[in-house]
């Protein structure tokens, strides 16, 4: 958060933990999210991602802390709505050689983790400044994304930083910019630049079985007056069944037809299984 402060980025205001059990010894203003600071963690057979936790009351706080456990790093964000945007590219020695960027149309969960379907955007220029400057700061190798917020105002603020890929890849993808390839071609070749795609008329990426759960999330209610941002269920349901010939899917292959119906199933009835309570309404800052 520093640096992005230091390169000129309007950030949310951020506290660090270095154990989520200190949360509980501390003020709090609620509705507040819990992220690990760690993006992953090692366990005794396998990498974990902790989740993030959308907390409006003590109760929930401490019921998160539980999930962390003692010694988890945490960061702790205000939750503020609005719209989540990110800022995609691959750099070498802190020189940014391509960039794309999207804004989030819907998504999972309470604390809105899963990206259900994003829009492709024109790269916002101050904020590629903003974030080339960033970069060349951190003289950054490889892939990276920079998340935003974008209030109701239209101010973006920002969120994070990843330096791995997202979950969003799908729509990247679809617009040309082929990142997890270059990045493997990075690797083999330290001076490759990667091609530019031809300009693209906007495109949305949707995700089946995310849609499914965002428009159960919606029906079942947001859980806390604090985290409804105006949705009804029959515009949650329009606004899913409404196809354009600007759609694409997550996991649509010729090569392998079955995979779309295969995830589909998998992503709802996994779900189903651990009762997760999906979202309601659109993004929301994280």
């Amino acid at each position: 958060m520093g640096a992005a402060l230091l390169a000129g980025f309007d950030v949310v205001p951020t506290r660090s933990f270095e154990s989520a059990d200190e949360l509980l010894e501390t003020e709090n203003e609620f509705p507040l999210l819990v992220k690990p600071a760690l993006a992953v963690e090692r366990g005794e057979t396998s990498f974990v991602v902790a989740p993030i936790a959308l907390c409006t009351s003590a109760a929930e706080l401490a019921a998160a802390v539980r999930v962390y456990g003692a010694g988890s790093p945490v960061i702790v964000q205000p939750f503020v709505p609005g719209h989540m945007e990110g800022l995609f590219g691959l750099a070498r020695n802190g020189e940014v050689l391509i960039t794309s960027a999207h804004r989030r149309l819907r998504a999972v969960g309470s604390a809105k983790r899963w990206t259900s379907a994003c829009v492709s955007l024109p790269v916002d220029p101050e904020l590629e400044s903003i974030g080339r400057r960033m970069l060349a700061d951190a003289e950054w190798n490889g892939l990276f994304m920079l998340e935003f917020l974008r209030d109701d105002d239209g101010r973006a603020r920002f969120l994070e930083f990843n330096g791995r890929a997202w979950g969003s890849m799908a729509l990247a993808r679809r617009m040309g910019f082929e990142y997890p390839a270059w990045a493997a071609l990075q690797k083999l070749d330290a001076s490759f630049s990667p091609p530019h795609p031809p300009p693209a008329a906007p495109i949305t990426c949707r995700h089946l079985g995310r849609e499914i759960l965002h428009v159960l999330g919606v029906m079942r209610g947001p859980g806390s007056p604090a985290l409804w941002n105006g949705t009804s269920r029959r515009r949650a349901l329009k606004e899913v069944l409404r196809i354009s010939r600007d759609d694409r899917w997550y996991n649509v292959r010729k090569d392998a037809p079955g995979l779309f119906v295969q995830d589909t199933f998998k992503t709802v009835s996994a779900a189903l299984r651990t009762k997760i309570r999906p979202g309601s309404g659109s993004a929301r800052a994280r």
